[in-house]
């Protein structure tokens, strides 16, 4: 049967468990009550004593014990509202294109190949958003490089668009417009911070 998280907290030093109280505000309460409990029991406030050491055949179930400790840290609330504005944004590359050309009688038969690419990339941004909303810090990295890589030529459509219709040029300003703010909150200190600690190794 699998161990507690309450029964793996001995197999953690002295040190990690401290690091983790350091940065408490990322931890649900109860994990920061069973941490203070374990240190309460080794008597770490007894500056005599020094940190505790396991043997190395413990290290194994050190790593076992990571992943259910990792689970129970918050995700702040800037990175799930990130993910939800790169949902919204990969919609809107799907339905924008159909909207505008109904309701403006649009023949986009030259651009098809533009259009398939916006349809490519609200996929891409969908799966990224998935990968982000589950605290995947690869994922942010390579919404910020697509979106480095794509705003140029959005940015070059935008006055052709706004010479047509402003309806259109609203709608094409819209979406890069919600995908920078998602990446200025997946960029911020709070998501930065809980990035560098929920990926953080148990040695």
């Amino acid at each position: 049967m699998a161990s507690t998280f309450e029964e793996k907290l001995p197999l953690k030093t002295n040190q990690e468990l401290e690091k983790y109280l350091k940065n408490q505000r990322f931890y649900r309460e109860e994990v920061i009550e069973a941490i203070n409990t374990e240190l309460k029991n080794r008597g770490l406030y007894d500056l005599k004593k020094e940190p505790s050491t396991k043997p190395a055949q413990e290290l194994s179930h050190q790593k076992e014990a990571q992943g259910e400790f990792e689970s129970k840290i918050h995700m702040p609330k800037s990175i799930h509202t990130a993910a939800m504005c790169l949902y919204i944004s990969a919609v809107l590359g799907i339905i924008n294109p159909i909207i505008i050309q109904r309701t403006h009688q649009i023949n986009y038969s030259h651009t098809l190949l533009l259009l398939a690419a916006i349809l490519f990339s609200s996929v891409l941004t969908s799966f990224f958003a998935y990968q982000i909303s589950i605290g995947k810090n690869w994922a942010r990295i390579i919404i910020l490089i697509l979106f480095t890589i794509s705003l140029p030529p959005t940015l070059f459509f935008i006055p052709e668009s706004l010479d047509q219709s402003i309806v259109i040029g609203l709608m094409l300003i819209a979406q890069p417009t919600i995908q920078l703010y998602s990446i200025i909150l997946l960029f911020n200190k709070t998501s930065n911070d809980w990035y560098q600690y929920s990926n953080e190794e148990i040695n």
